[in-house]
Parts: structure tokens; C-alpha cells; sequence
């Protein structure tokens, strides 16, 4: 039986789009929030930790930590691994609401949009005497016309800082690198047929299908790519008008601080087909969600924590893994509550943001992709051979709206 063009690809766009994107919403219940402690019981962990007693102390230790103009200075104390010092973190503060801000057209003031990052995943690791230790960074998934599911991770490189709870203050400086990767076990056809084939013809090198093998973007400060380290301050961003929906005083939010980063290159993994394809994935990426990775991209966020609690060492360190997997095996949070809606990403009147581009766009993307590969010296003809042969390869890069002529007769 000879199935109709058109079915087919309505069948095959249809499995590309199978697998969308499933943000944690939490977002959506703010209404529900009447005071921090009500904010706290929603996100509970499996562990209620005593909060021990406050001190205080490091913000004063050196005269250059405080708030003088323009900012703090903790140039004298080093940078520390978020993973390095799990057992010196006594108390944290969950950032419920990381609300994100940038340009979908850079240069643009008028395309800026917003969204909200996956919530609680994002927390600041302290002692009592208010020293930072570690500050666990947020996620999102976003789907891509071609891709499936993509997963971003604004990951923190190192940090230092102190946290103030007497006057419910903070600074910070980060260093952070944008990570992004697609799954195969998530079921897009396109995506499983890539890892096919890759492991075929290029076992064990680091294409995107792992977090550990993600897309690394550099970031730096804004204005200043020779300087890596930027500041978390006080308050919301100056710079930036807030919509209401994205301010949370009345939602039980202990405090507010703020962050800025610019955006800059992909860095180089040193394998040409991981990075030709690494390369693919980002400007899919970006096409998909308004260029948040974007070289020179200028990325503004709010942190909105609820109050501080104890910390249990063994919780923190499987808490980002517990996370990332609820975000996309059951589409809830790991205490059960489930997700009814996506956190859209959305423009200043609250309408959602809609990328202009079309499915077409992204199937030439890939198929430009598929074409380097036969032109490229990356692969033998064995190999080359072996990612013409794939099905669904095979299907995006001769056929996939090409023109076809061969029933036309020659004279």
C-alpha cells in the first residue's frame, strides 16, 4: 500500500514535534501564596531541616565587603565550585520565581520578552555566618520544530558572597556558561537517528545528548568580554521595567536581587563534527526561543527566593539531578504535583512570544548539516555511507521539500 505524500509528512512532523516542552509552572499558583511559609510548604523537600541558629559576621569581615558605591569588593577571596564544599552549607535560600528578561531581536528595546525559569531548582547555599557557598542554577526545556525537547542551564562556574539575613541582603559574584543539549531516550525520530548514526561512525565523542556534553556558551560581564565574574545585587534589575505578573512581593518572596550577562561565543569542543553539529543545535536553539544564547545577547534575571531554611547535605546533593528528571519523565514536581500548563515565554503585555520562524527554515538548517557531512573530510565513505543509509536521514536530506524531477522525461 502506497501511502499519500502528504501523510507521511504530516506523520513525520508530527513525531518532530512530539515531544514538547514541560516546564515546571509554579508561576501559575502565585495567587495561591499568601505568605512565604505557604510559598515553603508547596516546594517542600522530603526533609524539614531545623534552621540553626543565625550569626552573622562575613559580610563584616573585611571592610571592601559591605555596599559602598558602586559595589562590593571580594576580589581578595576566591571562587568556589558549587560541588566543593557541600558540607560547609547550613541554611539556603530557594529561588521560587528566577525570572528571566531579554531581547528576542538584540538592539531591539521593543522585542524584549520574559519568562520564568523552572522553579525551586535554583537555591543560595550559606553558613550562619551568612559566607556563600554555593548557588544552584536554574533550568528550562524549550521545544524546537525539529528537535524535540532542547534543556538550558544557566550553569554557575564559581561564586562568592554573603548573604545578610538581618537586613534580608545579599552580593554575589558568579561566573556562569550557558549549557544546552537534546535526549535521544525522549523519542524525536530526528534526534535518536543522529545518535544512531553518531555512534556508529564517531563513538565516544561528545555530541549534545548529555548535560555533561552539552553546547557550552561563554558568558561574561556586559560590555566586558575579558572580565567573567559579574555581581548579584540588591533589589530588581534598575535597568529593566517588571511586569506585574513577574514581581513577586505579595507571593511570599523573602527578598529580591538581580544579575546581568552577556552572552558570547560557543566554545569549541575541538571534534569538527561535534562542533559543526553543536553549532546546528544552538542556532536551532536560539531561532526557537528569541537568541536567549545568542552571541551578544544580554540576559537579565530577578531572583525571588522565599525565606531561608536548614539544609540537609545528602538532599542538596542529588536536588538539581531530582529535578532535571522530573522536568521531563512525568511532567510534575518530585513531590507529586502535577503540571497542568507550560510557562510561557511571553512579551511585555503578557502575550506569548512567538518565534518567526518556520518548520521549513529548521529542515534546512539540517539538511545543510547532512550536506557538510558529505563534503567535509570529518568522515571515511564507509562511514558517510552509513548516515546517507538512516531512514529518516536519509528521508530529511534528499527528499524533505526538495523539488523532485526525476519523472519528468528527457528528450
Amino acid at each position: 500500500m502506497i501511502f499519500p505524500t502528504k501523510l507521511l509528512l504530516a506523520a513525520f512532523f508530527s513525531a518532530l514535534n512530539g515531544v514538547t516542552a514541560f516546564v515546571p509552572n509554579t508561576c501559575s499558583f502565585r495567587k495561591s501564596f499568601g505568605s512565604s511559609s505557604s510559598a515553603t510548604r508547596l516546594f517542600a523537600e522530603d526533609k524539614t531541616v531545623p534552621l540553626p541558629p543565625w550569626k552573622g559576621g562575613h559580610k563584616e569581615s573585611n571592610p571592601k565587603f559591605p555596599y559602598p558605591e558602586p559595589q562590593p569588593d571580594l576580589s581578595s577571596e576566591p571562587m568556589v565550585k558549587n560541588l566543593d564544599n557541600i558540607s560547609k552549607i547550613t541554611r539556603m535560600q530557594k529561588i521560587n520565581w528566577p525570572e528571566f528578561s531579554y531581547l528576542s531581536k538584540i538592539g531591539d528595546e521593543s522585542s524584549r520578552v520574559y519568562v520564568c525559569f523552572a522553579q525551586d531548582v535554583s537555591r543560595i547555599g550559606y553558613d550562619e555566618t551568612g559566607k556563600i557557598w554555593s548557588l544552584i542554577c536554574p533550568q528550562r526545556g524549550i521545544s524546537l520544530s525539529t528537535l524535540g525537547t532542547a534543556f538550558i542551564e544557566v550553569t554557575v562556574t564559581g561564586v562568592r558572597g554573603w548573604v545578610d539575613e538581618e537586613n534580608r541582603s545579599c552580593y554575589a559574584d558568579i561566573s556562569v556558561e550557558g549549557n544546552l543539549w537534546v535526549q535521544p531516550q525522549l523519542g524525536n525520530p530526528l534526534v535518536q537517528a543522529f545518535a544512531e548514526v553518531f555512534e556508529k561512525v564517531a563513538p565516544g565523542q561528545p555530541f549534545p545528548f548529555s548535560k555533561a556534553n552539552a553546547v557550552k556558551v561563554s558568558a561574561h560581564q556586559v560590555g566586558k568580554p575579558y572580565e567573567e565574574i559579574w555581581p548579584m545585587k540588591n533589589g530588581t534589575d534598575p535597568n529593566i521595567f517588571q511586569p506585574v505578573a513577574h514581581r513577586h512581593y505579595d507571593d511570599g518572596a523573602y527578598s529580591a536581587y538581580h544579575l546581568e550577562v552577556e552572552m558570547g561565543n560557543r566554545i569549541n569542543k575541538g571534534y569538527p563534527l561535534v562542533d559543526r553539529f553543536d553549532q546546528l543545535l544552538l542556532k536551532l536553539f536560539n531561532m526557537n526561543s528569541g537568541n536567549i544564547l545568542a552571541d551578544g545577547q544580554r540576559v537579565s534575571w530577578n531572583v525571588w527566593p522565599t525565606e531561608p531554611e536548614g539544609v540537609d547535605t545528602e538532599e542538596w546533593e542529588g536536588h538539581a539531578d531530582k529535578w532535571f528528571d522530573s522536568m521531563h519523565n512525568e511532567h510534575q514536581y518530585p513531590d507529586g504535583k502535577s503540571m497542568k500548563e507550560i510557562r510561557e515565554v511571553v512579551r511585555l503585555d503578557g502575550s506569548p512570544y512567538e518565534p518567526d520562524f518556520e518548520l521549513k527554515e529548521g529542515i534546512a538548517l539540517v539538511q545543510e548539516f547532512l550536506g557538510d557531512i558529505n563534503a567535509k573530510e570529518w568522515l571515511d565513505k564507509e562511514k558517510k555511507e552509513i548516515v546517507n543509509r538512516h531512514p529518516v536521514l536519509s528521508f530529511i536530506g534528499r527528499h524533505l521539500y526538495r523539488k523532485r524531477r526525476d519523472h519528468v522525461l528527457k528528450k
